[in-house]
């Protein structure tokens, strides 16, 4: 009792002193927030409030001092409760393409293959459709969660409500059949999934107090150094890190 109690001060203390305003996230009324609460049991808080700029997303995460954050990449009509009832009625308003590359599942799992993955993936994309990611995040802890905030709306957005989860869906399948042909690792069922959370730029990693920093050059970061929100005895003692994870 007495680590959460020191973490959440020392979230506490992050979010309001050091976290900086969120330029990272467009169009903020129309995502829906979760927030994973410091306590014995794993609770969820969505946040019931339409979120218009990123002082208030600041002012929300100070208030509730969450022990993880997370967003929708996909914009919606009335994004509060999505996610609850995963109607495919809801009004999807755009149709992001987001990867999240996780050490667990590659093999070795060490993060310099993580980064090769992250790469190779970032290659094939532009050699296959001329795009390249608006935005690379490190997800606190064992990857890179990385946006495509254009990917292909106009296609999808020309279609009645009830058809665009299905095409998003539809299109998705085919972007990974190519990426799995070309032997790089995501996971998939976050890439499919059009009412997918994800990690809240710049928040805090539960497990590891490690930031979800965005990342401007993916061979060169380090998240021993460039993630770091706390003194390295804090990391070690509190969240008992293996840092050799990241060599």
């Amino acid at each position: 009792m007495e680590s959460i109690t020191e973490k959440r001060e020392l979230f506490r203390h992050y979010y309001s002193k050091s976290y900086p305003v969120n330029r990272n996230l467009l169009d903020l009324k129309f995502r829906h927030f979760r927030f994973q609460l410091f306590s014995k049991k794993v609770t969820f808080r969505r946040i019931l409030d339409i979120i218009n700029s990123p002082e208030q997303l600041r002012d929300k995460l100070i208030s509730y001092v969450p022990l993880n954050a997370y967003f929708t990449p996909v914009k919606w009509l009335s994004p509060i409760y999505v996610g609850h009832t995963k109607n495919v009625l809801e009004v999807m308003l755009s149709a992001p393409l987001y990867f999240d590359i996780d050490m667990q599942d590659l093999f070795p799992p060490v993060f310099s293959e993580v980064k090769r993955n992250t790469l190779l993936l970032l290659e094939i994309l532009e050699e296959e459709y001329s795009q390249r990611p608006d935005l690379i995040v490190f997800s606190g802890r064992q990857g890179f969660h990385i946006y495509f905030w254009k990917w292909d709306m106009p296609e999808i957005l020309k279609l009645n409500p009830a058809s665009r989860v299905i095409e998003f869906k539809k299109q998705r399948s085919i972007i990974l059949e190519i990426v799995r042909r070309k032997k790089v690792v995501v996971d998939e069922r976050i890439t499919a999934d059009p009412f997918r959370i994800m990690k809240i730029p710049n928040t805090l990693h539960g497990k590891t107090g490690l930031i979800a920093k965005p990342v401007k050059e993916v061979e060169k970061f380090d998240p021993k150094t460039d993630a770091q929100a706390f003194d390295r005895e804090v990391y070690e003692r509190l969240f008992r890190i293996d840092w050799g994870i990241y060599d």
